[in-house]
């Protein structure tokens, strides 16, 4: 083997490594009750609160409140606000 070969799979090794670690395990999951979200929007924040909420609509017209907390719990709250029509 030559040492251009080797480098490059010590190179593509590293990559794959790389991509490894990038993988997200799952730590949660929402059931989400309605359609397929269609559209969603920030809520900005106060200078305490950074602002983790966002407006969330479906297919159908329902609005939430999604509020996700990061802190050490890590929860999502989710605040069914109505149907536009």
């Amino acid at each position: 083997m030559k040492s251009g070969d080797k480098m490059e799979v010590d190179n593509a090794k590293e990559k794959e490594g790389e991509r490894e670690w990038r993988k997200r395990r799952v730590v949660g999951w929402v059931e989400w009750p309605w359609s397929e979200v269609t559209g969603w929007c920030k809520v900005a924040g106060s200078e305490e609160d950074p602002g983790n909420r966002f407006f969330v609509g479906d297919a159908f017209g329902r609005l939430a409140m999604v509020s996700v907390d990061l802190s050490q719990e890590r929860k999502i709250t989710l605040l069914a606000l109505g149907e536009v029509m």
